[in-house]
């Protein structure tokens, strides 16, 4: 097991571990409090990123919609067009002085004729989907609204605790830089080495015969020495600093 520092050095390692257990405990909240902080530009983006695919989704619906009514004014320009061509056809046949060109009036007037019913059921079909299309543009308006106002609410509440954050990460740098100058300068530079590589956790106590930390087991003599506090003590396996929180 490693050991590092002495009884040599100008403050008692019992006063040292102090001052290290209490700048872990304001390290671990500053750790969790910038984590927090960090993940709230991503929340931020994922509820726009939500309300942008609404969005879409309604702008899509509403698109098919338009194509749908603008299928259903060229159908019906085609029936007025059929029916003024009847019409023209019916009155030509008054006019003729043949069988013969009476007869291809009347082809041309059945023709007509059959196209304009079959435009008539075709319209019939396109109604039936403007009118679904339509509730479920209408649906997509009221998901959009609802999204929007939940999406500057949140965000609202992300600003918010973003400052709260702030506030206290400040608190605690100002706390923290009260306990620099009672380290010794040789621990700080491995305390603060090992907080930077353990997820903010560079001391931990002493678990019956275990690392606190990573759960590895030590032998009787290093939990002694842990115990006697004569020196500053490193697991072995995570290197972090192990104390005895019964002292």
């Amino acid at each position: 097991m490693r050991e590092r520092g002495s009884r040599s050095m100008n403050q008692s390692i019992a006063s040292v571990m102090q001052q290290l257990i209490s700048l872990q405990q304001i390290d671990s909240q500053l750790f969790h409090l910038k984590s927090e902080l960090n993940d709230i530009p991503e929340l931020k983006k994922n509820l726009k990123s939500n309300y942008d695919a609404q969005k879409q989704t309604l702008q899509s619906a509403d698109e098919q919609l338009k194509q749908l009514q603008m299928r259903q004014k060229d159908l019906e320009n085609d029936i007025a067009a059929k029916e003024s061509q009847i019409n023209r056809y019916k009155t030509q046949q008054n006019s003729v002085k043949t069988n013969q060109e009476y007869a291809a009036l009347t082809n041309e007037i059945s023709s007509a004729t059959a196209d304009k019913s079959l435009n008539e059921d075709e319209v019939l079909r396109i109604m039936e989907q403007v009118e679904g299309q339509r509730k479920l543009v209408d649906a997509a308006k009221e998901k959009v609204a609802a999204l929007e106002a939940e999406c500057q609410s949140k965000v609202a509440e992300l600003d918010a605790r973003a400052g709260e954050i702030s506030g206290q990460v400040s608190g605690l740098e100002s706390q923290r830089g009260q306990y620099l100058p009672n380290i010794d300068h040789e621990i700080l530079v491995q305390y603060e080495a090992i907080l930077s590589k353990r997820e903010g956790i560079a001391v931990v106590p002493l678990e019956g015969y275990s690392c606190g930390g990573c759960s590895m087991s030590f032998p009787a003599q290093f939990v002694n020495e842990i115990k006697l506090r004569e020196q500053v003590k490193f697991c072995e396996s995570c290197s972090r600093i192990v104390y005895d929180p019964e002292e």
